[in-house]
Order: structure tokens, then sequence, then C-alpha cells
């Protein structure tokens, strides 16, 4: 879901926050419903397009990196990864 000025002020985040919103996770994880994707591999993304986009030219299996924002713990960077089945 893309961030919109009224949604972040609800949301608790300011009102100038850009970027796709986690709406739900489907592992236990360091992503979580609520944050902010701002950035992926370092290139600011600040529409729901961009951070697809961006998501698609990365790989799962290596990695990719997020910068995600969130109003209790503010900005974090977050390697997003397959996790390896045992």
């Amino acid at each position: 879901m893309e961030m919109t000025a009224s949604l972040a002020k609800e949301l608790g985040y300011k009102s100038t926050t850009r970027g796709a919103l986690i709406t739900k996770v489907t592992k236990k994880g360091t992503l979580k419903r609520g944050m902010v994707i701002t950035s992926v591999e370092w290139k600011d993304t600040p529409t729901l397009r961009e951070v697809q986009a961006e998501l698609e030219k990365g790989s799962l299996e290596k990695g990719i990196l997020l910068q995600v924002r969130a109003p209790q713990i503010g900005v974090r960077f977050v390697l997003h990864k397959l996790s390896e089945k045992k």
C-alpha cells in the first residue's frame, strides 16, 4: 500500500513520509506490519511502484537491502532474504 500524507499522520508518521506501507508479513522476522519501506538497495523509493520495481531487480537468495521506518524505532536497515531450510 502506498503511503499518503493522511495515512502517515493517522499511523504516527510525519505527513511527508513516502514509500510502501507493509500491511502483511508472512513469517516472524525483522519486517513488521506498519513499517514503511523508503529505499531499496540504497535507491530512494517514494512510491509503491518504485519499491516493487526495485524489489523485482534484486535477489532474495542473496538478500535485498531495505531502509524501513517506523514511528517507534525511527529508521532501520534490513537485509531481506529467503530463509534457509534445514
